[in-house]
């Protein structure tokens, strides 16, 4: 069975670039995700327990994003995928869309996809 969670455009700031200016002043990033799990014992008990919390999922992508600095962003997804394994078991799957706006004139944003599962 695949149940999937979703979060789309958690609006976060980041250190993030390659360019010196990068590395000083956080910038804007869009991440949003799925996650897949299964929802068969949250169905049966309707208790939130049993179940990933959408707002933890956001609180804890924020304070990562916060308390962050990298270069590129595929260093900061894949590290970010395993801050999000660490913190919610039930996930057995994940997929990360960030999107970097303004970040080359010729675009609205650049970004990327990736996507992990957890090893059986």
């Amino acid at each position: 069975m695949k149940d999937i969670i979703y979060l789309h455009n958690i609006k976060t700031s980041t250190i993030i670039g390659i360019l010196p200016h990068e590395q000083v002043q956080p910038q804007s990033l869009i991440i949003s995700l799925e996650m897949e799990t299964d929802f068969s014992q949250s169905i049966e008990s309707d208790d939130i327990s049993h179940a990933i919390n959408y707002a933890a999922v956001a609180d804890c992508v924020c304070a990562f994003a916060r308390d962050s600095a990298f270069g590129l962003l595929e260093v900061f997804a894949a590290a970010l995928l395993e801050e999000l394994f660490g913190q919610f078991p039930p996930a057995q799957a994940i997929t990360i869309t960030l999107q970097k706006p303004g970040a080359i004139a010729a675009t609205r944003e650049v970004g990327l996809k990736m996507r992990r599962s957890r090893e059986a």
